[in-house]
């Protein structure tokens, strides 16, 4: 087993914050997990600390002397509201959503050291900031089996990225858009039937629901 430890701290740099980041220890030369500094100093890292900006990328390094089946497993997500979280598999060609999914499933056909395969989008950050009433969320996302609508119940106009995926939490629409004051935008996925998640990201929250497409 091996772990990693991600932190967005005030102040702190994408590169080497000493007494914040910590090098990784490999102990075990068949299995090491890392993540590379986002200004990259060639070392590998077990704890490394970001400043909470939006839209970062950082890179996870996999030592692996076997091949066979991996897993990520008990990722756990704390203080990071209003973020979307993904992490990327290059060579599968797949997006997997963190905040729905607690762990990550995939093959290596031959053993090596992998730091080009893995990343983590981090989009939206925004630390210590209490998740809105109910009653204040002036949207909605609904859907009548065949046509997907954003509804805006505010005079403001809201622009944010439209995103639908799978349950597996692989991303299979993203669109920036605009949905103007007390308006509705109507969408129509070209999508077979079944169950899906609509998301609407904003600057001043993430609006999601489940919808069936007919």
């Amino acid at each position: 087993e091996n772990e990693i430890l991600l932190a967005f701290i005030a102040g702190k740099s994408k590169g080497l914050d000493p007494g914040y980041d910590a090098q990784k220890l490999k102990g075990n030369s068949n299995l090491a997990l890392y993540s590379l500094l986002v200004d990259d100093d060639g070392n590998d890292y077990t704890i490394q600390s970001l400043p909470p900006a939006d839209n970062q990328q950082v890179k996870l390094g996999l030592d692996a002397a076997q091949t066979g089946l991996y897993e990520f497993v008990n990722i756990v997500i704390e203080n990071l509201n209003y973020s979307s979280i993904f992490l990327e598999d290059k060579t599968e060609n797949l997006w997997v959503d963190l905040n729905l999914n607690s762990g990550y499933q995939f093959t290596l056909q031959q053993g090596g050291s992998f730091e080009n395969r893995f990343v983590l989008h981090f989009g939206g950050i925004v630390t210590d900031i209490e998740e809105p009433a109910k009653e204040e969320v002036p949207f909605n996302i609904l859907c009548d089996g065949e046509s997907i609508i954003l509804q805006n119940l505010s005079e403001e106009q809201l622009e944010g990225t439209w995103m639908v995926y799978n349950l597996a939490g692989q991303v299979l629409d993203s669109q920036q858009l605009l949905v103007e004051g007390y308006s509705n935008l109507v969408r129509i996925p070209k999508l077979a039937t079944g169950l899906y998640l609509v998301s609407f990201r904003t600057t001043i929250g993430v609006f999601t629901q489940k919808v069936v497409l007919k």
